[in-house]
């Protein structure tokens, strides 16, 4: 007479195993958008302000922005405003507009609930005027939330305006006593199974 084998076992590996596999999924299925798509984005609303500014009236324009970091991504957005609005931007007739952008990129900071999670702020911030008017400020911004694991995904490391220092994880007592604990339970737990199954 053959003796069925218990299937206990292996549902509690396969449960393991789907429980391990879950957040790969959860992940894949909201990843969220890199910094330099939300960058392009805070610098096209950037550009729109400037343009709407009351000091910023005249029909023809002359515009120039000092050199710093995102410099080439703000004149993209000036250039695409102006020929939206039908300005024109020239090289010598109008009032000069010199900008300076003061701060053009991200920063993350601590998450006030969730050691995993970190508060993303995309800030772009111009200063510009002329020589017969006082300067004006410009400042856009997005904040979210991300995952610390997906610092690496969001980040394009050739862009200096879409990395930036990562604050460490602030530590508990989960970190430091129960989540070893609870992973070294598993961890025997699960060979424990694996060595029942081959011994039925």
């Amino acid at each position: 007479m053959v003796q069925s084998r218990p299937y206990f076992p292996n549902i509690i590996i396969a449960a393991v195993v789907v429980c391990a596999m879950m957040p790969l999924f959860v992940a894949a299925a909201a990843q969220p958008d890199r910094n330099f798509l939300l960058t392009d984005t805070v610098c096209a609303r950037a550009a729109a302000a400037f343009f709407s500014h009351p000091a910023v009236a005249p029909a023809r324009i002359n515009i120039t922005v000092a050199e710093g970091t995102g410099a080439w991504v703000v004149r993209q957005h000036l250039r695409q405003t102006a020929a939206q609005r039908g300005i024109t931007l020239t090289d010598s007739l109008g009032p000069h507009y010199d900008i300076r952008i003061a701060e053009c990129g991200v920063r993350y900071a601590l998450h006030p609930s969730s050691g995993d999670s970190l508060l993303r702020t995309v800030r772009v911030e111009l200063r510009a005027g002329t020589v017969s008017s006082p300067p004006f400020t410009i400042i856009e911004h997005h904040t979210d939330a991300i995952a610390r694991a997906d610092v690496a995904l969001v980040e394009v490391p050739k862009q200096e305006f879409t990395t930036a220092a990562v604050p460490p994880r602030p530590s508990s007592a989960w970190d430091d006593i129960l989540e070893p604990l609870v992973v070294a339970a598993t961890c025997v737990i699960i060979v424990g199974l694996l060595f029942t199954v081959r011994s039925q």
